[in-house]
């Protein structure tokens, strides 16, 4: 009996202390602090509070009133300064859970529909296991959100019409309407959206679900991008996959490509295999409205059938193939131009003139070019004779255009489908031209793709396909290397000779390496 009445006296004495211990928050309110906030923002001197003052608050970063400007000062208790921040922009605060929560005021006039308020939820899987991490936001309204925590719950302040949205990767999205819930339990379910897909291996075909091997796909709508290369549409695409395009020259700007790092330094060797339609070529010229599906194998069990040859990877690209139905004919067209990525910028004649001058004088030689000459070269008297000369824009357009067009055709019973894809590629080069020689100096390349593919069925236990492919291209290029015009612009300076004279001749040294580019 007396263990009995000891053991209810120290309960009731806990409990009484319990109650009569204030919270955390409630304590720091209720201190008499000093401030002097000086023309800062009211959300600088809400930070102010809480680091200096250790006043536990919880806010939206996002609200417009906290860059209002604040000149104030007072010694006062913790909430009454905060009152007083607070009462011209509409807001208020509560104290919650030790935590002090500034909300916007309510008010009589605002209409129910407005209102905001409170709402928790936990999150689950169909197994009713917590998902940690799913992002939980008001529809429409991005910006106003959380995530959940370990255990799956989420607090959130949203207005009481509001719609929430339910995300997180490998499940399917939720909205739920909030009307007049306070608490949510919400059932996410694993999607299955991509391992029912049929993807090429080296064998054949399967579904993802079932495969072993590292392998990438990639959508053939994401290869219908304006480049004039196969290659170059690859980059950044793919996990795994390297490609570095060294140069733009029309008809010589094909990607090096690497799966997974180079295996070997020769240039040759170090090329994964390439398959169209099981056939080993060159990927640059094929059509990307004629691509079905391109695959990506990477690993030694992806490509085990290929040997040797897919030691570096494997890309199996399946063109288009006919559907049964009507004939249904696609044609899209697109025009673009093109222009240099970067070019140097060189100093002009008399900034390059008196620098020579000024390194000669440094080293205590006498400068090369006289004041006078200086003189006549900037105000451009005589450019012939005191020529200054911008190479790069002499010898370059700033743009140049590329057009391609592709039309096809698909269709066919049960017996006999067909696809038929013919295309156009052309683009033009950024060299200028004159009338020097009489035939055209500028870079130019064209390219007429064909893609027929016919699949015959004449039992339902065979199948016959036949594929014709080819690519018919013209390239057109000046009698001088790409990398000698290069060369020439890049080290001539512009005060030797102007590029060309009055009379339509072209100056050049009499001795040296450097030639009139």
């Amino acid at each position: 009996m007396r263990i009995s009445f000891m053991l209810w006296a120290f309960l009731f004495t806990t409990c009484i202390v319990l109650a009569s211990n204030s919270s955390y928050g409630q304590k720091e309110l209720e201190r008499t602090i000093h401030v002097n906030f000086n023309n800062i923002s009211l959300q600088q001197a809400l930070e102010k509070l809480q680091t200096d003052y250790q006043i536990p608050l919880a806010y939206n970063n996002g609200e417009a009133f906290l860059r209002a400007r604040v000149n104030y000062t007072a010694t006062k208790p913790a909430k009454t300064i905060l009152a007083d921040l607070l009462r011209n922009h509409n807001m208020t605060f509560e104290l919650r859970h030790d935590f002090v929560r500034i909300m916007r005021r309510q008010t009589q006039s605002r209409p129910a529909f407005s209102q905001e308020r409170e709402i928790t939820g936990t999150v689950v899987n169909s197994a009713g296991e917590p998902l940690a991490g799913v992002s939980v936001f008001v529809k429409d309204k991005p910006g106003t959100g959380t995530t959940t925590d370990i255990n799956g719950k989420f607090v959130l302040v949203v207005p009481s019409a509001a719609t929430l949205v339910f995300q997180n990767v490998s499940y399917k999205p939720v909205e739920v309407e909030v009307g007049a819930q306070r608490s949510l339990q919400i059932t996410m379910e694993l999607t299955e959206k991509g391992l029912d897909e049929v993807v090429v291996v080296g064998f054949g075909t399967q579904k993802k679900i079932s495969l072993v091997g590292a392998q990438s796909t990639v959508k053939a709508k994401d290869l219908q991008i304006p480049v004039a290369n196969l290659s170059n549409a690859l980059s950044g695409r793919i996990a795994g996959v390297v490609s570095v395009q060294r140069t733009g020259e029309p008809g010589f700007d094909d990607a090096s490509i690497w799966i997974r790092g180079i295996s070997t330094f020769s240039q040759g060797l170090s090329e994964p295999l390439v398959l169209v339609d099981g056939t080993p070529r060159k990927m640059a010229n094929v059509d990307p409205e004629d691509i079905e599906s391109f695959t990506v194998l990477k690993d030694a069990s992806a490509t085990a059938v290929y040997g040797v040859r897919g030691a570096n990877g494997v890309v199996i690209i399946k063109t288009k193939s006919g559907r049964t139905g009507r004939p249904k004919f696609n044609f899209r067209y697109y025009e673009g131009i093109t222009e240099f990525t970067r070019l140097p910028e060189f100093a002009d004649g008399v900034t390059y003139m008196r620098m020579s001058n000024e390194a000669l004088t440094n080293r205590g030689a006498n400068p090369l070019y006289s004041e006078e000459r200086i003189q006549k070269t900037a105000s451009g008297e005589d450019p012939y004779l005191y020529p200054n000369v911008d190479w790069m824009a002499t010898l370059f357009n700033r743009h140049g255009y590329q057009r391609r067009g592709n039309l096809n055709i698909n269709g066919g019973s049960d017996l006999t489908t067909y696809y038929v894809g013919i295309s156009y590629f052309d683009e033009k080069g950024l060299y200028k031209q004159d009338d020097l020689v009489k035939y055209n100096q500028q870079v130019g390349y064209k390219r007429y793709n064909l893609t027929s593919n016919l699949t015959v069925k004449p039992s339902p236990l065979s199948k016959i396909e036949l594929g014709i492919q080819g690519y018919l291209a013209n390239a057109n290029y000046p009698a001088t290397a790409q990398a000698d015009i290069f060369a020439g612009a890049w080290y001539m300076t512009p005060v030797v000779h102007p590029a060309m004279y009055e009379n339509g001749t072209v100056p050049d040294q009499r001795s040296g390496s450097l030639q009139n580019p």
